[in-house]
């Protein structure tokens, strides 16, 4: 089982595999049952990650699920077979010394099957599955997904980057901790300051929409002509500010016009879950009082801003899922 026989299979047979190898890990408490799953997730592990990565989760695993076989026994005095007492005058049975391993086992097992879905099942894997089901469920998915990795990787390199300054000579628990401190502040600020960038890299709901040509012409003209007033009058204090809006319940729908000229007339979508325009100018008035360079007002809005620089593509297949299903939808 490698790498690329997961690749060659459908995202359904993957995610029904996962499925099925975790229950049985999780529910078939048999010892033989939990050897061979906890057996077949260090091989499929090693070829998935790595015999260097398993090695590195186990360094961590073995012990966690060791303490977990231990707790057991201080809380578990079920059994038959008594071989002990302990100090609290509870018996210590070798039936909860048997259980107590196959939970670890059970946990070890898990965790390794764990890290093999995270390298099989991508975000756009899921996108596929759930993408038509939940698509909003599908977008939260992937943005956790593909922001733990850039995580992991930019943490890899603020470490090598201060080792390689000699900043990790530090000796000492003390001077350890204000090393890791340091570190943590450097990544909380990463964090923010990425998702600042991700939000002011789209503009005005920061993406196209698909069968709104010309509107979203506009849209990015308004953007360009505000980012360029903004620059030019830097040095006079004048603040300008994008306001994103989403979906507003207004009747631009009887100014709009179709592909053959005609007037829209009818909205494609349900008035009744947009923002009124009294909600647009509260936040508007909000977002002047606390000089704001952009104003998002939707938890849509803000998604889409931050998914753009991590899954262009990702976005543009859902994009075109949600926009195809108004109805007399041009991309049907």
């Amino acid at each position: 089982m490698k790498h690329h026989a997961f690749l060659a299979c459908h995202p359904a047979v993957n995610l029904l595999y996962f499925v099925l190898v975790l229950t049985f890990s999780m529910f078939f408490l048999h010892p033989l049952c939990l050897a061979v799953s906890l057996c077949a997730a260090l091989w499929c592990a090693a070829q998935l990650n790595g015999g260097r990565a398993v090695r590195r989760t186990a360094l961590w695993l073995a012990p966690t699920a060791l303490l977990a076989a231990l707790v057991n026994l201080a809380f578990n005095h079920q059994g038959a077979t008594i071989l002990a007492y302990l100090p609290s005058g509870n018996p210590l049975t070798l039936e909860s010394i048997a259980y107590g391993f196959a939970a670890a086992a059970m946990l070890a097992a898990v965790v390794l099957w764990f890290s093999c879905w995270n390298t099989v099942m991508t975000s756009d894997k899921l996108m596929h599955l759930f993408g038509r089901v939940v698509p909003a469920l599908s977008l939260l998915l992937s943005m956790t997904l593909r922001f733990v990795p850039r995580f992991q990787a930019k943490l890899r390199e603020v470490t090598a980057a201060r080792r390689g300054m000699g900043l990790y000579a530090e000796k000492g628990r003390l001077q350890k901790l204000k090393s890791a401190v340091t570190v943590f502040s450097v990544m909380v600020t990463w964090s923010l300051e990425n998702a600042v960038e991700t939000a002011d890299s789209m503009k005005s709901r920061g993406y196209g929409l698909p069968g709104r040509t010309g509107y979203s012409a506009s849209k990015y003209a308004m953007t360009g002509f505000l980012e360029t007033l903004r620059i030019e009058n830097l040095k006079k204090g004048l603040h300008v500010m994008i306001a994103c809006p989403g979906f507003t319940a207004s009747n631009v729908r009887f100014s709009a016009l179709t592909a053959d000229g005609t007037q829209q007339g009818a909205t494609p979508r349900d008035e009744a879950k947009m923002m009124t325009p009294e909600e647009v100018a509260r936040i508007v008035a909000r977002g002047i009082q606390k000089r704001k360079r952009l104003c998002l007002m939707e938890n849509e809005g803000r998604a889409t801003h931050f998914v753009k620089k991590f899954a262009p593509g990702f976005l543009d297949r859902m994009f075109y899922l949600v926009m195809s299903r108004e109805p007399d939808s041009p991309l049907k």
